[in-house]
C-alpha cells in the first residue's frame, strides 16, 4: 500500500469539490458522517502519512463525489500505474 499516493489523489480529489484544507475535509467528512474526524487524522490522510480506514470511505465518498469503489482504489493506497508497470 502506498499512502503517498492515496494522500496525492485525496488532496487533487477534494481541490476539486473546493475542499482546499485538511481541516475543510474534516468538517465535510464529519458532517456527511454525523461524528466527528480529528483534524490530525484528516492532516495525515492529505498529506498520506496515513490510509484512510475503511469506516469513513462512504461518507468520504459522499463529499468528494465520486463512487465508493473509487474511494476503496484510490484511499487504499492502490497505485493503477505502478500496477500496470508490473512494480
Amino acid at each position: 500500500m502506498d499512502t503517498d499516493h492515496a494522500g496525492q489523489w485525496l488532496t487533487a480529489a477534494a481541490q476539486v469539490r473546493g475542499i482546499t484544507t485538511y481541516q475543510e475535509l474534516a468538517v465535510a467528512v464529519s458532517v456527511e458522517l454525523g461524528a466527528a474526524v480529528g483534524s490530525t487524522s484528516a492532516y495525515r490522510w492529505w498529506v498520506g502519512d496515513r490510509l484512510v480506514p475503511r469506516r469513513y470511505w462512504p461518507a468520504l465518498a459522499s463529499v468528494l463525489d465520486v463512487e465508493l469503489a473509487e474511494v476503496a482504489l484510490r484511499a487504499s493506497g492502490f497505485d493503477v500505474v505502478e500496477h500496470e508497470a508490473g512494480a
